[in-house]
């Protein structure tokens, strides 16, 4: 199998859209799925630059980022909550003194 790319080919990134498929059936879905959003009304001024490509090995990705979300979700919470406490203390005053 060889990959195909929805649309144009962007600059090297750090991150990209990729679906890694084992078989032509499973490249078929995807790029039956891409060809009707690019025909909706969604595709119209969306640039899809999905990179289909075949699934040759997996490797984990270092531990700090595994689990993102369930390791950050308090931290985040916690700035949440004391932007809370600020505006209550502050947003009462005129002018913000």
């Amino acid at each position: 199998m060889s990959g195909s790319r929805a649309f144009k080919r962007r600059p090297k990134a750090q991150y990209k859209s990729a679906v890694w498929v084992v078989d032509e059936d499973q490249r078929a879905a995807v790029d039956a799925s891409i060809a009707q959003l690019c025909s909706s009304s969604i595709g119209d001024d969306t640039e899809v630059v999905t990179e289909v490509l075949e699934f040759q090995s997996w490797a984990d990705a270092e531990e700090r980022h595994q689990n993102y979300m369930r390791k950050h979700r308090a931290a985040k919470a916690e700035r949440a909550a004391d932007a809370q406490q600020w505006v209550n203390a502050w947003g009462g005053r005129e002018g913000g003194r």
